[in-house]
């Protein structure tokens, strides 16, 4: 496991590059996600996992401000088994997929897609833990 944390881009980021990110989910966790973040820590896509109220909400927080909030229904965990999140660079939008299958989640860009600099992983507690984070730059 990896655990939490910020790690660092080692390039810009383009469409058609993703980031995979592995977890192992524990039904005692409490809220969990990924945020992809630029070098002032703002938040171009919050993806947040919220078992209490079984939904998962994106958001952005740009200097300090939150955006709207978008609402997509949750995935189906399951206990200690280990899951994938991909979060794709598209033309004009994140597109998210859990498990190798599309959500109903798209996320337009409210920030340019190059100033972000890093990934975050939030959330791990009560048994939950993140496994790996790898992007893939497309070409």
């Amino acid at each position: 496991a990896i655990g939490e944390g910020s790690y660092d881009l080692s390039q810009t980021l383009k469409i058609n590059d993703s980031i995979d990110v592995w977890g192992r989910y524990s039904s005692a966790t409490s809220t969990f996600g990924v945020d992809v973040l630029d070098a002032s820590g703002s938040r171009l896509i919050h993806l947040s996992f919220r078992p209490e109220s079984h939904v998962t909400v994106m958001n952005s927080k740009l200097v300090g401000t939150w955006g709207t909030e978008i609402r997509c229904p949750y995935p189906e965990f399951s206990a200690e088994e280990q899951f994938k999140l991909t979060i794709e660079c598209s033309e004009d939008y994140y597109t998210i997929y859990f498990n190798d299958e599309a959500t109903c989640a798209t996320f337009p860009y409210r920030a340019p897609l190059s100033s972000a600099t890093a990934v975050s992983l939030w959330g791990a507690s009560n048994g939950f833990t993140w496994d790996s984070v790898n992007v893939t730059f497309g070409t």
